[in-house]
């Protein structure tokens, strides 16, 4: 009888060393320049991804979006009107995770990074017109200007370079996402995260719902981490 390769073992021979070395390169360069201004519209990007998650929550569940709205000091709101109360506050953190890693892994999976970088781009301006709010503030200034960028990234630059920038967004907006869980939940306990409405809704304290979310977050993270470096040829 012949021993079959372990689970574990198949992981590891399909994994691209290569590929994971880039990753840990990029989440290196991304750690020594945290606090910088190079970093700072990828924090952004990722708030944005986080309120754009709540609202796509509240329009799943029957809900409606009355405005977005993002501050320079890497913060933001999304005011909605009905809706799953407990859906719409766990998605967040979980959803700009989400974003990343479906970005990380449309980059790592496909050869339409040129057009997955601008539709991206159209998001940003579509979300921008529809819902931040107010016009010509903070947010709306920030999400067309990137927004315009993104599409003329997919228009003239090359699909490799875009390739490789959509991978760096989507790593960065995975580990800021389980960064801000431990920062807003765990750290600093705020009443007004999403932590602290799950808490009135639920009963828990706030707490368990931001070490259950960063759990979650760091294995969401490593699972499309994995998935992304695989060397299986792009479609």
């Amino acid at each position: 009888m012949t021993n079959q390769p372990s689970a574990l073992s198949r992981i590891k021979s399909g994994l691209n060393g290569k590929t994971l070395a880039a990753y840990a390169a990029i989440i290196l360069v991304v750690h020594l320049l945290w606090n910088t201004m190079f970093i700072y519209p990828l924090k952004i990007l990722t708030v944005f991804f986080h309120e754009l998650s709540h609202a796509l929550a509240a329009i799943l569940t029957g809900g409606k979006v009355i405005e977005i709205g993002l501050v320079q000091e890497q913060g933001g709101h999304c005011v909605t009107a009905g809706g799953n109360g407990f859906l719409i506050a766990s998605a967040g953190y979980l959803g700009s995770m989400l974003c990343g890693g479906i970005l990380l892994l449309a980059a790592a999976k496909s050869n339409r990074d040129k057009q997955i970088m601008a539709a991206l781009g159209v998001v940003l301006v579509a979300v921008s017109l529809i819902w931040i709010r107010p016009f010509l503030d903070f947010g709306f200034i920030f999400c067309m200007i990137l927004g315009g960028a993104m599409i003329a990234s997919g228009k003239f630059i090359s699909g490799k370079a875009n390739d490789w920038i959509l991978r760096a967004v989507g790593l960065t907006s995975c580990l800021y996402a389980t960064l801000d869980v431990k920062s807003d939940t765990i750290d600093r306990d705020l009443e007004q995260s999403d932590a602290g409405r799950l808490a009135e809704i639920t009963g828990m304290p706030s707490f368990f719902w931001g070490y259950l979310w960063m759990t979650l977050a760091v294995i969401g993270t490593i699972g499309f981490i994995v998935m992304a470096a695989e060397t299986k040829k792009k479609a």
